[in-house]
C-alpha cells in the first residue's frame, strides 16, 4: 500500500501501541519521487536551466509532440550494435529471465485497515506480470528473447530490516535475472554489484542513479532533487513567500534529504534574500519504536513552531504521515500555517478532509507528477489519459481485475513501466542482449516509451539521463470541491 497510516494522537502526545505497529508496517506502496538511500547529491547546481532542451507545456493534458508511445509497430528509430560474445545473466540463446517485485495485496489490505488508513488496491503481482509478458512476447520479446518472469512479493507487514537485500540476492543469485522491475527498492547497490538492471518508479538522487549507472533506471519519474527545486521555484512563483514570513522545514533525517534541503531549499532562497527559521529532522519511521519517536518529532515541531510564529511549513519527509501528524497538532492549536506539499506527500489520499482538518487543507499549495497522488478524480485528466496510461489499462484487461481509480493504477503501471520499457529499448538492439547493450539502447530512446507514472506524454530519455519524468504541474486545494486540483499546465523540472 501506500507507505502511511493515519494518526490520531492529539499534539504533543505519542502514538498508542497498536497504532505505533499498524504505522511501522504501513509501508511499501509507491515511493513517488524521493530516494531510498543515503547520497548526498553533491554537485548539483540549481540553476535553473533544462538540461533536456524541451520547452514547458502550457496545457494541462502534455504536449506529445511528435512522441510515438509505446507503439508495437513504431519503427525504433535508431539501433545500438553489442560486441558479440559476451553474456548477460538470465539470457539464454532464446529467452531473458525477469523479476517482477508486488506488494502482498491481502498484506496490503489488512495493514492498511488496521492503521486506519485508505488503501489503493495494489493488484495480484502474478496476474499483472503475466499479462505484461504475454503483451511483450506477443510483440517481439526483448531484443527477439522470449521474456520469461519470476514474480515475488513485499509484505507491508514484515519489518525485517534485511529484507530488500534478502530479495536481491534470491533474484541475482538464484534466480539469476537480467532485470528487475519493481518500486520502493531499498537495495539499489545490491542489484548495481550483481550487474542486474533495475527499473523502478522509485525516484533516486542524480548522485545515487551515477553511482549505480548503468544498472538503476527511473522510467517515470525524475532526480529526486529536482522535486523540492521545482517546490522552491513555485512558490516563489506564486508569491508564497512575503514580508514577514517565517518558514520550518520538516526533513527526513538521512544524508540524501540533509544534502537536498542544503542545496535545493536553504542555498536557493539564499539567492533571493529569503532564510529558513526552523528546521527539524526527523527519524525515518522504520520499525515500531522508531515510528513512535518520528510521530512524537513531527508533533513536537508543530506544537514549538505554532508557539514561535512560524507561518510557512515545507515537508522533506515524503510518505504522507508527516502533513498528516502536523496538521492535526497544528489544528489542536487553532494554528494555520502555509504548507508546501509534493506528490511524495499523497494530498489525493492523505491531506483531504476528512483525513485531516479542512482548515488546514485550505492552506496546502505545492507541486505534483504523479496524478493518481496528487489530485481528485474530479479535477485530474481523463482516466485514462495518454499513450501510456491507456496502453497500461488495456494490457491489464488480461488479469481480468484492471484497476478502477488512477491510485490503483500506479501499481499495475509499475509493471507495464519496467517491462515496456525494457521491451521499447530491446528493438534498438542488433547483437547480443547484455546489460551494456541495454543501456545503451535505453539512453536513446527520447521520447519513443512513455510512462504512466509521468504526466501524460512527457516522458524523456537523453544520453547520460537515467530517469524519464520530465514534468510537474502545480497543485492545490480547491475549496468548491474541498479537494486538491492542478493549478497550472506542465512545466519542466529545473533541474
Amino acid at each position: 500500500m501506500v507507505c502511511v497510516a493515519l494518526v490520531t494522537a492529539a499534539c504533543g502526545s505519542t502514538v498508542p501501541d497498536a497504532e505505533n505497529r499498524a504505522l511501522a508496517q504501513a509501508r511499501g506502496g509507491p515511493n513517488l519521487g524521493t530516494p531510498n538511500s543515503d547520497f548526498s547529491g553533491e554537485g548539483v547546481t540549481p540553476d535553473g536551466s533544462d538540461p533536456l532542451g524541451a520547452s514547458s507545456a502550457t496545457g494541462a493534458g502534455g504536449n506529445g509532440a511528435g512522441q510515438t508511445g509505446n507503439s508495437a509497430s513504431g519503427k525504433s528509430g535508431g539501433s545500438v550494435s553489442a560486441k558479440p560474445g559476451v553474456s548477460a545473466p538470465g539470457v539464454t540463446a532464446d529467452a531473458v529471465k525477469v523479476a517482477f517485485i508486488g506488494v502482498n495485496r491481502d498484506s496490503a489490505q489488512a495493514t492498511g485497515g488496521a492503521a486506519g488508513a485508505p488503501t489503493p488496491d495494489t493488484g495480484d503481482p502474478k496476474a499483472m506480470a503475466a499479462a505484461v509478458r504475454d503483451w511483450v512476447n506477443r510483440n517481439g520479446g526483448i531484443a527477439g528473447h522470449k521474456m520469461v518472469e519470476v514474480v515475488v512479493t513485499r509484505d507491508p507487514g514484515d519489518n525485517d530490516p534485511n529484507a530488500a537485500e534478502k530479495q536481491c540476492a534470491e533474484l541475482t543469485q538464484d534466480q539469476k535475472v537480467f532485470a528487475v522491475v519493481g518500486n520502493n527498492f531499498e537495495a539499489p547497490e545490491c542489484y548495481a554489484k550483481h550487474k542486474t538492471l533495475a527499473l523502478h518508479d522509485s525516484a533516486l538522487s542524480s548522485a545515487e542513479m551515477k553511482q549505480y549507472s548503468p544498472y538503476t533506471w527511473s522510467p517515470g519519474l525524475q532526480p529526486a532533487e529536482a522535486a523540492y527545486a521545482a517546490l522552491v521555484d513555485s512558490l516563489i512563483a506564486q508569491g508564497w513567500f512575503a514580508a514577514g514570513s517565517k518558514l520550518g522545514v520538516i526533513v527526513r533525517d538521512n544524508p540524501a534529504y540533509r544534502g537536498m534541503y542544503q542545496t535545493q531549499v536553504k542555498d536557493r532562497l539564499a539567492r533571493i534574500g529569503y532564510k529558513v527559521d526552523k528546521e527539524a529532522f526527523i527519524t525515518d519511521e522504520d520499525g515500531t519504536d522508531q515510528t513512535a519517536q518520528y510521530a512524537a518529532q513531527v508533533q513536537g515541531a508543530a506544537t514549538e513552531w505554532c508557539r514561535t510564529g512560524i507561518n510557512r511549513v515545507i515537508f522533506m519527509n515524503p510518505g504522507g504521515l508527516a502533513p498528516i501528524l502536523f496538521f492535526r497538532a497544528a489544528d489542536s492549536q487553532v494554528c494555520h500555517p502555509l504548507y508546501g506539499i509534493t506528490s511524495g506527500d499523497i494530498p489525493s489520499l492523505y491531506l483531504q478532509p476528512p483525513v485531516v482538518p479542512r482548515s488546514q487543507s485550505v492552506n496546502a499549495r505545492g507541486v505534483g507528477w504523479v496524478q493518481g497522488a496528487d489530485v481528485d478524480s474530479r479535477k485530474a485528466d481523463p482516466f485514462p489519459t495518454g499513450v501510456a496510461e491507456k496502453q497500461c489499462l488495456e494490457i491489464m484487461k488480461a488479469t481480468g481485475d484492471p484497476p478502477k481509480r488512477r491510485i490503483d493504477a500506479l501499481f499495475r503501471e509499475i509493471f507495464c513501466d519496467g517491462a515496456l520499457m525494457l521491451w521499447a529499448a530491446g528493438k534498438k538492439i542488433q547483437g547480443p542482449l547484455t546489460t551494456a547493450s541495454w543501456a545503451a539502447a535505453a539512453e536513446g530512446l527520447g521520447a519513443e516509451f512513455q510512462s504512466g507514472w509521468s504526466l501524460p506524454d512527457t516522458t524523456r530519455f537523453v544520453p547520460g539521463r537515467h530517469f524519464g519524468g520530465t514534468a510537474y504541474r502545480n497543485v492545490g486545494f480547491d475549496t468548491s470541491c474541498d479537494c486538491f486540483a492542478y493549478t497550472s499546465g506542465n512545466k519542466t523540472f529545473p533541474l
